[in-house]
């Protein structure tokens, strides 16, 4: 499903897994890494669905938008399922993708833009927009596009 809003580019639903982690410019691993979910993307960001935003006293979005040397790496796995861990109160506790090792992951650097929280019957989940330092490759989007379609085709 592709939507438009008054955006620079056409937006994609997504849902592919994903693993997110703080990284410096140099690419040193500063926090993470979060599991989570891209919902939806674009050749200029994404939305990703996250079910933790803090590493200790690092959290995701507020600690790189406030450090101009850190930026948000970004894992889209190809070929994924999604590892979801319960607790005894049904609340989620944590995802992780989980890769049949088939694809290489695509890579994207980004930085956080914006973050809002979601609070249903005890479970909360993060939901965060970045901007890409860098248009994904046309190889780059055609890959995600499969992907997404793999992703879109197990669900039913």
């Amino acid at each position: 499903m592709i939507f438009n809003e008054a955006r620079r580019s056409k937006r994609y639903i997504a849902l592919l897994p994903v693993s997110i982690e703080a990284v410096d410019l140099d690419g040193s691993h500063q926090a993470g890494p979060w599991s989570g979910r891209i919902i939806d993307i674009s050749k200029h960001g994404a939305s990703l669905f996250l079910t933790r935003v803090m590493d200790g006293q690092y959290h995701i979005c507020f600690s790189v938008q406030e450090n101009s040397d850190h930026l948000i790496k970004i894992e889209v796995f190809q070929s994924a399922q999604v590892d979801i861990t319960d607790s005894d109160d049904n609340s989620v506790t944590s995802m992780k993708a989980v890769t049949d090792g088939d694809k290489n992951p695509i890579i994207l650097k980004a930085r956080p833009v914006w973050m809002d929280s979601y609070d249903y019957n005890d479970l909360v989940a993060f939901k965060m927009g970045v901007e890409f330092l860098e248009k994904p490759s046309r190889s780059e989007m055609s890959a995600l596009k499969e992907a997404m379609k793999r992703q879109m085709s197990s669900f039913g």
